[in-house]
C-alpha cells in the first residue's frame, strides 16, 4: 500500500513532467478551501449568536450582525480570488500533463519500439485523455478537501469548547468511528479502482483493434465472435466501474447516518433541557444564546468528513492515474 509521501513524490514528478510552476499558489489556493468553509462557520455562528441573544435578550445584539457581515464580505472576497486561481491553473496543470504525455508517446513512436507500453494505442488515449483529468480532480477536489478535514473540525471543535464544553466531548467521541470507516473504505476503494483502470485499458486496446481489423474479421467470417468479446470486455469495464460508485455511494451514506445521529443526540440534549422534561450531565438548562450556535456549529463540525466522503473515490482514481502516468513518463 502506497503511503501519502510516495504519493507526493509522484505529483511533484507529474509537476516536474507537465512543467507546472505556480506550486505555492496551488497550495495557497488547496489551504484557501479550508480558510473559506472556517469563514462560512464563523458566520453562521454569529447570526445564531445574534438570533439568541434578540430572543434571550428582547433586543438584537448588533455587534454580532456587524461580525456576520463582515465575515460574510470577506468569504464572498475569498470565493472570488478562488474561483479566479483555479481557473488560471486547473486549464495549465491539465494542458501540461497533456502535452508531456503526448510528447512521450511520440518520442516512442518515433523510436518504434514495440515493447513501450506507450505503444499500446487504446491504453495511451485512455491515459492522455481520461486519467490525466483524474490527477487533475485529485488535485482540485480530494486534496482540498483532505486539507479542510484536517483543519476545520479542529477550528469548530475550539469554538464548540469555548461555548459549550460536554458538546465538544460528545462530538470528539464520534471522530474515530468515521475515522476507522474511512480506512477501511479506502483499503477498499484501491483495489476496485485498479480494476476499473484494466478493465478501461483493455477495452480501449481492444476497440481500436478491432475497429482496424473490421473488414478483415467481417471477410473471415469472425464478426460476430469479436463483437461478442468487445461486448464482454465492455461489460467488465461497466461492472468495475459501478464498483467503485457502489464502494463510494457506501461511503458517503454511512457517515451521514453517523454525523446525523451525533447532531440529533445533541440537539434531543438540548431541547429536552430547554422543555425541562428531563436532564442531562452538562446539558441542564443552557441559554438559546449558547445552544443555538452550538447546534450549528455541530452541523459544520460534520460538514469537512461528509465533503471528503464525497470525493473519496477521487483518492483512489488520482493514485492509480499517477502511477500509470508516472511510469511512463519517467525514463527507464
Amino acid at each position: 500500500m502506497s503511503t501519502p509521501n510516495a504519493k507526493t513524490t509522484d505529483l511533484e514528478t507529474l509537476f516536474d513532467h507537465a512543467g507546472f510552476q505556480p506550486r505555492r499558489a496551488l497550495k495557497l489556493w488547496q489551504l484557501s478551501v479550508a480558510a473559506g468553509h472556517a469563514l462560512q462557520a464563523s458566520m453562521m455562528v454569529s447570526f445564531a449568536l445574534m438570533l439568541g441573544g434578540w430572543v434571550t435578550g428582547g433586543s438584537v445584539p448588533w455587534s454580532w450582525l456587524f461580525v456576520a457581515a463582515g465575515l460574510g464580505v470577506a468569504f464572498v472576497a475569498l470565493l472570488l480570488v478562488q474561483a479566479l486561481t483555479v481557473q488560471r491553473l486547473q486549464p495549465d496543470l491539465l494542458t501540461g500533463l497533456q502535452r508531456a504525455f503526448l510528447h512521450q508517446w511520440q518520442k516512442a513512436a518515433a523510436r518504434d519500439e514495440a515493447q513501450s507500453s506507450v505503444a499500446s494505442v487504446g491504453r495511451s488515449l485512455v491515459l492522455g485523455q481520461r486519467e490525466t483529468r483524474w490527477v487533475v480532480d485529485y488535485v482540485f477536489r480530494f486534496v482540498p478537501a483532505r486539507y479542510d478535514l484536517s483543519l476545520m473540525p479542529l477550528f469548530v471543535l475550539a469554538l464548540v469548547a469555548v461555548l459549550h464544553w460536554p458538546t465538544a466531548l460528545l462530538l470528539t467521541v464520534a471522530v474515530p468511528v468515521m475515522v476507522v470507516f474511512l480506512a477501511f473504505v479506502g483499503r477498499n476503494i484501491a483495489d476496485r479502482a485498479k480494476e476499473e483502470q484494466a478493465a478501461v485499458h483493455a477495452f480501449a486496446d481492444t476497440f481500436l483493434d478491432r475497429v482496424r481489423c473490421l473488414p478483415t474479421l467481417v471477410s473471415l467470417g469472425w464478426g460476430k465472435a469479436a463483437s461478442e468479446r468487445l461486448a464482454d470486455q465492455a461489460r467488465d469495464y461497466e461492472r468495475s466501474a459501478f464498483a467503485v460508485m457502489k464502494v463510494a455511494f457506501l461511503n458517503s451514506a454511512v457517515l451521514d447516518f453517523f454525523a446525523s445521529i451525533s447532531v440529533a443526540v445533541v440537539a434531543v440534549f438540548f431541547g429536552l433541557g430547554h422543555l425541562g422534561l428531563a436532564t442531562f450531565p452538562g446539558f441542564g438548562a443552557p441559554s438559546l444564546a449558547v445552544s443555538l450556535p452550538v447546534l450549528v456549529l455541530a452541523v459544520e463540525f460534520f460538514q469537512p468528513f461528509r465533503r471528503l466522503s464525497a470525493e473519496y473515490h477521487l483518492k483512489a482514481k488520482g493514485e492509480a492515474a499517477m502511477d500509470a502516468l508516472a511510469a511512463e513518463l519517467t525514463p527507464a
